[in-house]
């Protein structure tokens, strides 16, 4: 009788942990739809998310325009320097100095 509640009680608790871990991740993908299909209530919010994602696009095409060799010596640089990058970095770096990893040999 003593075991069959024990194996009662460790089951009731382990059900109650998958729940809570099911809602954690069914909030997660609330965030993610959030943040991928956001909901607007103003003009102006729906404006700046669209010029918002024109910044973040443009970034996008230019970190997927470099070519290979350009964004390992970037990277590189960034990384020697500062120990670590963000994709901001190198599109801000490159931009810097542009001539120069341009005219670098590949």
């Amino acid at each position: 009788m003593m075991g069959f509640l024990i194996t009662l009680i460790v089951s009731l608790s382990s059900c109650r942990r998958q729940s809570e871990r099911d809602l954690e991740k069914e909030k997660s993908l609330d965030e993610i739809r959030s943040c991928t299909n956001p909901r607007f209530t103003s003009v102006i919010d729906i404006v700046c998310a669209r010029d918002s994602f024109l910044r973040h696009s443009e970034r996008d095409s230019i970190f997927r325009s470099l070519d290979t060799e350009t964004l390992i010596n970037v990277c590189q640089i960034l990384i020697y320097r500062y120990g670590s990058c963000t994709i901001q970095d190198i599109i801000d770096e490159y931009h810097q100095h542009k001539d120069i990893y341009d005219s670098i040999e590949n």
